[in-house]
């Protein structure tokens, strides 16, 4: 028998199991050998506790993936385009993408079929912008005017996975699985009690558990429509935290998919910049504080951590700061090489009176002044203290 000792994470439809970590009298099969055949029997795999499988290759018509030194295909580098230019083709993205979930969740709820083929131009458009402009995707969903609509948290969840995943050098495919599958995570929500989706207070335990069923939802609509497994399996796994204290399946660690791992990341960033879930929004600085705070406990992968850090900056685009010289504006640029020097637009003199004309300051390209200007703190504009004349806020439609 030709056999390999696998993570139950690379288990695949196709591939023969002749062992488990766990008792097989545990599992809801007969036979303490199994020919995977779908999706549901790998989720009950998952479900029993098992971790790690033994599977015998020559009965298997799947075989595990072989590691090989060839490195991943880098996607092409075109000229880059202005940062404005970019933003407006931005928009048409994020215009043809909302539409195409409205559609498709509209279809999940009513138990039809769906077709992943219709995304494959949304994130083949998002791709090529991240080649234009890398900054541009960022700026859209940081400055937009905050939304309670689903398909509008899809698309910043699949620009923002995107986003790190052209940082961790996927190749053009991998991009394309993982912004699909961010787009697809949330079909499901159709099918929850209206209202959950942007409650704004605590859920009850009730509410709670009709909330956690939109996986579920999501992966038997994805099933139904025989979408790829692998897909499937990372729509499946969005809510699992690393510690285990995640949804549906208390997976830990590696028995996560790395690209679940980056969509459940982004999903907390946005839903708690927006209004979305059981609480309101709070501003980006203070979340990317409380994702830092959660990876400590091992919620979130450390790693992925840092590098969402570094793609939206310290000092996030549309933050408001107060600088050393008492003035207070607004970020409007990061830049990676110099993420604590952004681009700052004052709109408040430092006795808190508003400019006449705004005052664009690029913090990492300062001639001599005196004093230099450096970011001193982040504030709340909601706070109507910080923020008396409303201006620190700046969002494009």
């Amino acid at each position: 028998m030709n056999t390999v000792n696998l993570s139950i994470q690379k288990l695949k439809i196709g591939m023969y199991v002749v062992g488990l970590d766990v008792p097989w009298m545990k599992t809801p099969f007969m036979r303490n050998k199994i020919l995977i055949k779908s999706v549901d029997e790998i989720r009950k795999l998952h479900a029993c506790g098992a971790r790690k499988i033994t599977i015998d290759l020559d009965k298997s018509t799947k075989k595990p993936a072989t590691k090989t030194s060839t490195k991943p295909k880098k996607l092409k580098v075109t000229a880059p385009t202005s940062l404005k230019a970019e933003v407006e083709s931005v928009k048409k993205i994020r215009s043809a993408t909302q539409a195409a979930i409205k559609r498709i969740t509209d279809l999940a709820q009513q138990g039809e079929v769906i077709q992943q083929a219709e995304l494959t131009p949304l994130t083949n458009l998002t791709i090529d912008s991240l080649q234009r402009n890398g900054y541009a995707l960022a700026t859209l969903i940081q400055t937009q005017f905050k939304s309670d609509q689903l398909s509008n948290h899809a698309f910043n969840v699949m620009g923002l996975a995107m986003m790190m995943g052209r940082q961790l050098n996927y190749t053009t495919k991998q991009l394309n699985t993982l912004g699909a599958a961010a787009l697809l995570c949330d079909v499901g929500w159709g099918s929850v009690p209206e209202g959950l989706f942007n409650l704004g207070s605590s859920y009850t335990s009730e509410e709670y558990l009709s909330v956690r069923e939109h996986v579920d939802h999501s992966v038997a609509c994805l099933e139904k429509s025989q979408l790829d497994s692998e897909l499937i399996r990372i729509v499946e796994q969005h809510h699992e935290r690393l510690d285990g204290s995640g949804y549906p399946f208390g997976l830990k660690g590696d028995e996560i998919h790395p690209m679940s791992q980056i969509i459940s990341l982004v999903d907390h960033f946005d839903s708690r910049t927006n209004d979305y879930y059981d609480s309101l929004a709070i501003i980006p600085a203070r979340v990317l504080q409380e994702i830092y705070q959660r990876a400590q406990k091992q919620q979130h992968d450390p790693e992925l951590v840092e590098h969402l850090i570094h793609l939206l900056g310290i000092y996030p685009i549309s933050s408001a700061v107060v600088l050393n010289t008492g003035e207070r504006g607004m970020v409007t640029q990061i830049s990676w090489k110099t993420p604590l020097a952004p681009k700052i637009k004052i709109f408040y003199n430092h006795k808190l009176t508003p400019l006449t004309r705004p005052l664009e300051v690029d913090l990492a390209t300062q001639k001599a002044q005196t004093p230099e200007r450096k970011i001193k703190t982040v504030i709340d504009p909601s706070v109507r203290q910080e923020d008396p004349a409303r201006l620190l806020s700046c969002e494009i439609n």
